[in-house]
């Protein structure tokens, strides 16, 4: 059956040809539970760049999807000045939203559209939970339709078929949902659930699920795709020496879930993702300033019956990565925190190898500098 909002779409909008000029409006939608104060940091950074903004706030948890995409996508629209380009920018269920929208309607004057840790393919969370008591109060009726099964809205859907960029989230600290996801997610959505057929870029990065949107490294990903297409600046360091995207984002993936196995101590992970003859080498900055070196067998560091050590948080960012058909590297900068609080920086690098189809790390060196760590570009780490 047509939604019923497709009666009243076009009367809502302005069919007007872009001038050379036009003006560029960003939408910002919020996911479940939230409001259009979420996304005020990101909306900040937009307005000083020039762009219009238009803020946009619905009740997620009153309503199904059905209701709040032509609510919430058209009250955005009315806020963006006639003839200019519009694009979108949404956090988790409210990318869901725009696609149900566009999916049945249409934006005259569409630009692109970036979404920050959307469920597109569902979350495992609501498939666990959705029989708990509470769970559909809670959530509401949009909630409740996140799953992954055939009731799936985002999985209904199908491809998208405009400009998308989507940015996903390693940095979970919400063990109890995490154990309903596969490694690696957000705390609420895997980064494989993120993806769809048809997205023009994708990336990841350490943050959590719900405060994705205010790391500065997001921030500017959303910028660079909405000005370019591109989440990696012109003339960024990152390079693919072979192959499409499709190889780096395999290499990456494979090293986001070794960090995130460190992160949380998992050593059978580790020990899966990695070969079992690999070492790994240390240079450790003393506290003379100098360095040195200590070498770590892959089967010791992995070794489940380790003694378990305290929790820590290690993100990377502007990873530089090479890849052909059966060798890769991912180079990064790195920062290190333990009990929430600061230990080190340093390099990260790690080798892979593809065996048998898949990618594992052979062989891993990091530097430890202790002093003279400058600010991450990532900002403070968030400790849910």
């Amino acid at each position: 059956m047509e939604p019923p909002f497709l009666k009243h779409v076009l009367c809502c909008l302005l069919l007007v040809a872009v001038p050379a000029q036009a003006i560029d409006c960003v939408v910002f939608i919020h996911g479940l539970w939230r409001t259009s104060g979420s996304l005020q940091k990101m909306a900040d950074a937009f307005e000083d760049r020039g762009y219009v903004i238009s803020m946009v706030d619905y009740p997620s948890r009153e309503q199904p999807i059905e209701e709040l995409a032509p609510l919430a996508v058209e009250s955005g629209l009315a806020q963006c000045p006639a003839g200019s380009r519009v694009n979108f920018v949404t956090h988790s269920m409210g990318g869901i939203l725009v696609r149900y929208y566009l999916k049945y309607g249409e934006v005259p004057n569409l630009g692109r559209v970036v979404m920050l840790a959307p469920p597109n393919q569902g979350s495992e969370v609501v498939d666990d939970y959705r029989e708990v008591p509470g769970f559909e109060i809670i959530n509401g009726p949009a909630g409740m339709q996140l799953g992954t099964g055939d009731n799936s809205v985002p999985v209904q859907l199908g491809p998208v078929d405009f400009e998308l960029g989507v940015i996903a989230g390693t940095g979970s600290f919400n063990p109890i949902l995490s154990q309903s996801l596969p490694n690696p997610d957000d705390g609420k959505v895997s980064v494989e659930s993120t993806r769809v057929d048809g997205m023009a870029d994708f990336v990841t990065v350490p943050n959590s699920h719900a405060f994705i949107m205010r790391a500065p490294q997001v921030i500017e990903y959303a910028i660079n795709f909405v000005e370019t297409g591109r989440f990696a600046p012109a003339g960024a360091t990152t390079q693919v020496l072979a192959g499409e995207q499709g190889p780096r984002e395999a290499v990456l993936a494979v090293v986001e879930q070794f960090l995130h196995a460190i992160n949380t101590g998992d050593r059978e992970l580790m020990a899966r993702l990695s070969h079992e003859e690999g070492m790994n080498f240390v240079r450790a900055q003393q506290d003379d300033g100098s360095y040195r070196t200590h070498a770590i067998p892959q089967s010791l560091f992995a070794d489940p019956g380790r003694e378990a050590r305290p929790p820590i948080l290690e993100r990377i960012w502007d990873p530089v990565v090479l890849v052909n058909d059966q060798v890769a590297m991912v180079w990064a900068p790195y920062d290190l925190y333990q009990e929430q609080e600061f230990s080190h920086c340093g390099i990260d690098l790690f080798n892979l190898i593809k065996e048998d189809g898949d990618w594992k790390i052979a062989n891993s060196s990091w530097t430890q500098q202790r002093f003279g760590c400058g600010p991450s570009p990532l900002g403070p780490p968030e400790f849910d």
